[in-house]
């Protein structure tokens, strides 16, 4: 819609009708934000955003490393680009480590997003529930092993909560969650479900027939595949 950027085509101001409406902010080496602006008829005003550095972020010399596809895409800063795990992962090939940018932070805050770049995954598949956990490279410890790292936070069990028929956009959408502080080099995303796992209205027998399979994860043969689109990490 906008920016203030020179070398790109947008210009810096846009028009809106009057009334109150949210809207995303990102920047390159930055965490997304929303900010609600009330608009009143002809009236001109700034819309003030404050972008917090993301320690996840490519663009400020974080990496990833794990087993799955596109993986870049989840510390590109971009909620319009999804990672994958394998078709069929074992409990290793759900966790992906990010090496944080700068070295030794001390980090209060992660957010993540679980909607899913069209063509990517089905919303079945999207991220529903996560673990977070962490290492402190120095002296003989080098986070190459899982021996290295501690679980600091597992997430509620619908962190992407949604309903029936299926998972929609607003419930997937990038979401903030505080984290105990914690003085960390890597960071460790573990997969915990999907929503066709954690789901629960999306398991057991929902009819009355046996021969209609309502149960996600029996019924369903890509219910072991998960999308990933952002993993943000934050300071406060």
């Amino acid at each position: 819609m906008a920016d203030t950027d020179p070398a790109t085509d947008l210009p810096d101001t846009f028009a809106v009708v009057p009334g109150e409406r949210t809207y995303t902010a990102a920047a390159p080496g930055h965490g997304q934000v929303r900010v609600t602006l009330t608009a009143r008829p002809r009236q001109t005003r700034d819309l003030p955003v404050r972008l917090r550095d993301n320690l996840a972020s490519s663009t400020r010399g974080a990496t990833i490393s794990g087993e799955g596809v596109g993986l870049a895409k989840l510390v590109d800063d971009n909620e319009g680009t999804t990672g994958t795990t394998v078709d069929q992962p074992s409990a290793a090939q759900k966790v992906f480590t990010v090496d944080l940018a700068g070295g030794r932070q001390v980090v209060r805050r992660v957010q993540v997003s679980a909607l899913p770049e069209p063509g990517s995954v089905a919303r079945f598949q999207a991220l529903r529930q996560f673990r977070v956990w962490a290492c402190d490279a120095r002296g003989r410890v080098d986070c190459s092993r899982d021996a290295d790292f501690r679980a600091v936070y597992t997430s509620p069990a619908d962190a992407f909560p949604a309903g029936v028929p299926r998972p929609t956009a607003p419930a997937l959408k990038m979401r903030s969650f505080d984290i105990p502080q914690t003085a960390a080099t890597h960071l460790r995303l573990e997969v915990v479900a999907n929503q066709c796992q954690g789901g629960p209205l999306y398991a057991a027998e929902q009819d009355a027939d046996p021969a209609n399979v309502t149960d996600c994860v029996t019924g369903y043969s890509g219910a072991q595949k998960v999308g990933i689109t952002e993993v943000q990490v934050f300071r406060r």
